[in-house]
């Protein structure tokens, strides 16, 4: 997404979570990329740093099921399965990282 976020909110609506943003499509950010930087892409600086609890709800359901996932590659010796454990790792490491980045602002 070109732009930058100037707000973010988070919602839950029939078990579905929406992320609804206000984005100001003039400002471009072209610097470098940061691991905290992914982290704030995917979640939201904004739902990070006002600790969004539906954030933090979804955040520990995709946990719990990305968990399950990888448990599950753990036995397929596959290179699509190693490739994917990898993936969802990095991923893992993310919803981890923003969680304890809303904890922490609590």
């Amino acid at each position: 997404m070109a732009g930058r976020s100037q707000e973010e909110k988070m919602l839950i609506d029939a078990g579905k979570y929406y992320v609804v943003l206000n984005v100001d499509v003039t400002a471009q950010d072209f610097g470098n990329k940061s691991a905290m930087d992914e982290v704030y892409y995917k979640y939201g600086y904004y739902l990070i740093h006002n600790h969004d609890k539906i954030l933090g709800e979804y955040l520990r359901d995709k946990l719990d099921s990305t968990g399950k996932v990888l448990e599950g590659l753990k036995n397929a010796d596959t290179v699509n399965a190693r490739r994917r454990a990898g993936e969802l790792t990095h991923e893992k490491e993310c919803m981890e990282e923003a969680l304890r980045l809303i904890s922490d602002m609590e």
